[in-house]
């Protein structure tokens, strides 16, 4: 109870906010005009709800960017995002490859890439079934929408953190417009990116983009004492628009990618004394890397041997470890999207067919160390095929619908190794009883997926009066995932350990949807309250099994959402404020949990499973400000409180201490997050026009440890950014040079704390202070 009051409090503040401002202003805004300058705020057309919007007048929380505004920003990948938005984290704990939204609380950290997010991720309109197909560079954008919270009518599947849509620039019909610009900064790093309109015919027109990323690595590793973490990304794309009449329109997307970027290497967190115990540095909750051996060193002290390093000679900003340098992407990406568009007059028929093929590689060495205790090697294959059918309504009556139908198909295919060839504590103890060599000490997992999932949704708006406006969704779906052809084994000694492991999980859960009301108190203030419900599929833990159990199906996830806000313009369209709050009951809880090894005694394993519910609840703010001509302050703050109510399941500490998952607060969800952003635009001469901007996010701890061995091993601090650019632009002749700095003020913090489950302990983290220069021409 005392967590609903959070809402509860919310929702008041919000309406005697909204109410108390309106009593005092003297009257509402007006809408700004067609002429409109840089001195007023303009709106954001979005299409979060499915068709074209006013951002301020989605009764959604919903945060949007314009691509121009990313750019400007220096925005490159997703991750990048969200700092930007209240309550949103991006965990990106090995440096790329597969980033997890953390939207509200609500995520699923889960390293194996046969998992579905908890947030959809859509590209031009296209699901992606896999957080690691979510990772790639931005480019040539048209804007990226942000919806929070579940988003299952209209969008369906796995939306119980929110969806994002990742919108590219179409190709229009007559355009010539282009850019090319080139980014070149600290450590060789460069970035080339263009795009190109080109009209071939009336009614025929392409738009043709592509990106390339290289350089040098900031890291150093005395492993090898060889610079690491250099990019390496290529990316396409081919857009192609027929509108051979007024109503048929039809677009074609043609896209490819490659990645083989070094990824962040790791640094060894030291636990040990010369017992095998915790060191007393650790054991009262402090860093060991002064005073501690690392796996490795007690490795080669029970053995006898040599050559293991000391994590006493890495930095303590991640510039210089002592990992092995293998970490890597080995990503290969191609596929097409078919959309085409029908009006009928009284609705518009919409199909959006996609196919695509992904190749996932990655590397990453878990030991931290230069030796193989814990290396890990993935290679999988993702090939998802679907199609939507979409009926919308067209015209301005007091009634609109939607309706539609979804059919999709994933193909998921993964070959894995963890190689401990010289981790001779683990393996002689607990394989070679089994008849493996220590020199065949790499253990293999290998399994086919196949996933179906169709479904029909629609969505209905009344408006009872000019003011007060109805919404409801609902989504019916059934989906089936089969696990096939599993097995454990360790392919250099011919041993298997498990072998011919299947599986099946079928939705229960079939209904998904959200209810709303809006109500425009005046032309510029939109008070709404919504109640929503959704689900992320259930599916097979896809790591390493010890036993015929860990592949048994889990179960879907249900979240039910309840938020009321505000969206309002103030001062001639110069103050937007937003305000939203929110309560979450969250039902079977997906979780990654920690349990002890079967396979190595005294150590632990990872084990996805439902530990049962949560409550979250929150408060959120948004506002802009243009005080000044040219001036542009931007500031949000947010509040939310999430953690697991009630569970009878426990956990196990890096101590070894079996702690109760009930009471425990959710992981990366830190309740305090904000933002603050100014920009300055000022004419320097009759054509040249310079901008200031500096941006600031900040958060609280993301992570903090049930005990003091906990804490050392896995606290990740609160901790705040500052990026900034200084531009100098030509509207004339447009070119534009830019200066720029990431973490200006040079914060060492941490991104990822974990284990290896076999012994090793690390850390990750975070680029420090980059700097660079931008040229950029647009024609």
């Amino acid at each position: 109870m005392k967590r609903k009051r959070y809402a509860y409090a919310a929702l008041g503040l919000s309406c005697s906010l909204i109410l108390g401002v309106s009593s005092r202003a003297a009257e509402p805004a007006a809408a700004p005009t067609s002429g409109a300058s840089d001195d007023v705020l303009q709106d954001i057309v979005v299409t979060a709800q499915r068709r074209a919007q006013s951002l301020q007048d989605v009764p959604v929380s919903v945060s949007a960017f314009a691509g121009d505004d990313l750019k400007s920003r220096g925005v490159t990948s997703i991750d990048q995002i969200g700092g930007m938005i209240p309550n949103v984290q991006i965990h990106n704990d090995k440096g790329g490859g597969a980033p997890t939204w953390v939207i509200r609380g609500v995520a699923l950290f889960d390293f194996n890439a046969n998992n579905n997010p908890a947030t959809a991720i859509y590209i031009d309109d296209v699901y992606q079934s896999s957080a690691v197909m979510g990772g790639g560079a931005l480019y040539d954008l048209e804007r990226v929408e942000v919806l929070k919270g579940p988003q299952g009518g209209l969008y369906g599947r796995n939306t119980t953190g929110g969806a994002v849509q990742v919108l590219s620039k179409p190709a229009k019909l007559g355009a010539t417009d282009g850019y090319a610009s080139v980014d070149y900064g600290k450590w060789n790093e460069y970035r080339v990116e263009g795009a190109q309109s080109i009209p071939v015919t009336d009614t025929l027109a392409l738009r043709i983009a592509a990106v390339q990323e290289g350089g040098d690595g900031w890291q150093r590793t005395l492993a090898s004492n060889t610079r690491w973490g250099a990019p390496d990304r290529t990316s396409a794309r081919l857009q192609a628009l027929l509108q051979p009449s007024e109503r048929f329109t039809a677009q074609l997307k043609l896209f490819g990618s490659r990645d083989q970027s070094q990824t962040t290497l790791a640094t060894s967190n030291a636990a040990y004394d010369a017992t095998g115990g915790f060191c007393g540095a650790v054991a009262g909750g402090g860093n060991g890397n002064a005073s501690c051996l690392n796996f490795a060193q007690f490795n080669n002290l029970i053995t006898g041997t040599t050559g293991a390093l000391s994590s006493a000679s890495q930095s303590n900003d991640g510039r210089v470890v002592i990992s092995s340098p293998i970490n890597r992407l080995d990503d290969h990406e191609w596929g097409a999207t078919l959309t085409l568009d029908y009006d009928f007059d009284a609705a518009r028929l919409t199909s959006i067919s996609a196919a695509d093929y992904f190749h996932y590689g990655q590397v990453y060495d878990y030991d931290a160390t230069n030796l193989r205790l814990g290396d890990q090697a993935e290679r999988a294959t993702i090939r998802n095929l679907s199609q939507e059918l979409r009926l919308t309504s067209t015209g301005d009556s007091r009634f609109k619908w939607l309706a539609g139908a979804v059919y999709a198909q994933t193909g998921f295919q993964e070959y894995r190794t963890f190689d401990m060839r010289d981790n001779v504590a683990v393996v002689s103890a607990s394989f070679t009883p089994l008849g493996v060599p220590q020199q065949d000490g790499v253990l293999a997992v290998q399994y086919r997926q196949q996933t179906r999932h169709a479904s029909v949704y629609g969505q209905a708006d009344y408006a009872l009066t000019d003011r007060l406006n109805l919404s409801a969704s609902l989504r019916y779906a059934t989906e089936e995932t089969d696990f096939r052809n599993g097995k454990d084994f360790f392919p250099l000694a011919g041993i298997t350990l498990l072998d011919n492991l299947n599986s099946t999980y079928r939705l229960h859960d079939h209904v998904s949807g959200k209810v709303s009301a809006d109500y425009h108190l005046t032309d510029t203030v939109l008070l709404y309250a919504s109640a929503a419900r959704g689900y992320k599929s259930g599916g097979v833990f896809g790591g390493f099994p010890q036993e015929p159990g860990d592949v048994t199906p889990y179960k879907e996830e249900i979240v039910w959402a309840y938020e009321t806000g505000v969206k309002s313009t103030w001062l001639d369209h110069r103050l937007q404020v937003n305000l939203a709050g929110f309560h979450y009951d969250h039902n079977n809880l997906q979780a990654l949990t920690t349990l002890p090894s079967v396979l190595t005694p005294g150590q632990f394993i990872f084990r996805l499973t439902n530990v049962g519910k949560a409550t979250h609840d929150g408060i959120e703010l948004e506002t802009t400000l243009k005080p000044l001509p040219g001036l542009t302050l931007q500031a949000s703050g947010a509040y939310v409180d999430a953690e697991v109510t009630q569970s009878n399941d426990m956990l196990y500490s890096f101590d070894n201490q079996a702690l109760p998952w009930q009471g425990r607060r959710i992981d990366y969800s830190p309740r305090w997050t904000g933002s603050f952003s100014v920009r300055y635009d000022h004419a320097v001469t009759a054509d040249l026009v310079g901008t200031a901007q500096l941006d600031f996010d900040v958060r609280s701890a993301q992570v903090i440890g049930s005990t003091l061995v906990d804490g050392a091993m896995r606290n990740i601090g609160g901790y705040g950014l500052l990026n900034g650019r200084l531009t100098l632009a030509s509207d004339h002749e447009g070119w534009s040079v830019s200066l720029w700095g990431k973490n200006l003020l040079n914060r060492h913090y941490f991104t990822d704390r974990s284990n290896d489950g076999l012994g090793s302990y690390y850390s990750v983290y975070g680029r420090p202070v980059s700097y660079g220069l931008n040229l950029t021409k647009t024609w």
